[in-house]
């Protein structure tokens, strides 16, 4: 025989039936857990990072150093031509996600600007701004060439080229990124004829980080200007350095 159970209009109800009635009103509540975590981590500078208790996955942002613009080159003879420095390109932009484990120590490397040249004189190329796990480079951003000036009589003020990158690896837990191009510097006035002397050869201005995906903070990645001069007479001012590079790390679990 089958229990029965009252209703509130004294109809007599099978006891399943009272049971799932009431499972029926059963509400069910989530909280979140107490140890939630985010975290972010702004790099202008090299150093190290452990990853927290409980966190599996990092998002990461770098920028590589700019490239140093070229030395203004002056031809006081006449016999090759004059020009501004070409401008440094910036550097490259990586963003991504890197799976990790808790107390993973980490190495974030900051690229240094490249070097402006001297008077005649190429720009250096900026460094690269990586991520790292002991001797294991896990994404670089990398930094921009410098600017170009003349080689022997055939002037070349061409731009230094904006930097690349390689992003995180994708892997069947996650990970993965993409890469954009930091903007190519511009080149420097060439003149080539006598009758212009005391004309103004400018140098060409330095390249700027990728303006989608991430904004390089603080002026991070860019590319120095190269020097301008006049034509059969000096430089005016001196070519410009790169910016360097720059991280941010953030966390969530």
């Amino acid at each position: 025989m089958i229990p029965t159970i009252m209703s509130s209009r004294g109809r007599r109800l099978p006891a399943c039936t009272a049971v799932l009635a009431l499972a029926a009103v059963t509400v069910v509540t989530a909280t979140a857990p107490a140890h939630a975590t985010t975290g972010v981590l702004d790099f202008d500078q090299s150093g190290t990072f452990t990853v927290p208790a409980g966190v599996t996955g990092l998002t990461v942002d770098l920028w590589g150093a700019g490239g140093g613009g070229a030395g203004f080159l002056s031809n006081g003879s006449y016999t090759a031509p004059a020009g501004g420095g070409g401008g440094g390109g910036a550097g490259g932009y990586v963003h991504g996600a890197v799976i990790v484990l808790p107390a993973q120590q980490l190495t974030i490397t900051i690229g240094t600007g490249g070097a402006g040249g001297a008077t005649g004189s190429p720009g250096s190329a900026g460094g690269d701004t990586t991520l790292a796990s002991g001797t294991t480079v896990l994404t670089t951003a990398q930094g921009g060439q410098g600017g170009g000036t003349r080689n022997g009589n055939v002037y070349i003020p061409d731009g230094g080229p904006g930097g690349g990158g390689t992003p995180p690896t994708a892997t069947a837990l996650g990970g993965g990124g993409y890469v954009r191009a930091g903007g190519s510097g511009g080149g420097g006035d060439t003149k080539y004829n006598g009758s212009l002397q005391g004309g103004i050869c400018a140098g060409g201005t330095g390249g700027r980080p990728a303006d989608s995906g991430g904004t390089a903070p603080d002026g991070s990645g860019r590319g120095g200007s190269g020097s301008s001069g006049t034509i059969g007479g000096a430089a005016i001012g001196s070519s410009e350095p790169g910016t360097p590079g720059h991280a941010i790390v953030q966390w969530s679990f």
